[in-house]
């Protein structure tokens, strides 16, 4: 009798140890999908903050390669960190100027207008620029030179 109860016993302890051990795995996934989904909420909550949109006159763009992009949104946006992509090709830092009219730097708060100059020439004919803000929030304009 003594030994069914030292059996039961062993089974007792071995069986709290591995409940134990699936708890700690448990609450560690549980952890790691929480600070993944509050994470991604935050970004969702800049992303619908953030709205920019292209008021260039594509008029008036083969004179001078210069687009006006205004910040609609609430979002504060930092100019340096805007992505330009002329043609499906991405527009290097060297190739263009960036300046948000009346400010000395690229902060870009909502109405704020960012001015980017590009050096390099696009081709004649129909063309395509899209500004990405840095949370993926984009805008696009056809263009013809």
């Amino acid at each position: 009798m003594a030994e069914a109860a030292t059996t039961h016993a062993i089974y007792f302890i071995a069986a709290i140890v591995m409940a134990v051990a699936v708890i700690g795995t448990i609450n560690s996934s549980v952890q790691d999908i929480t600070t993944a989904a509050s994470g991604n909420s935050r970004m969702l909550a800049d992303q619908m903050k953030t709205d920019i949109t292209i008021i260039s006159d594509p008029d008036e763009i083969p004179n001078n390669k210069i687009f006006y992009v205004k910040n609609i949104g609430t979002k504060t946006l930092d100019g340096a960190l805007t992505d330009v992509i002329v043609n499906g090709v991405y527009t290097s830092e060297d190739d263009m100027n960036k300046s948000v009219i009346g400010r000395s730097d690229l902060v870009w708060k909502g109405t704020g207008i960012l001015q980017i100059e590009i050096d390099t020439p696009a081709p004649g004919g129909d063309n395509k620029i899209k500004i990405i803000t840095q949370n993926g929030v984009s805008d696009e304009m056809d263009f013809t030179i």
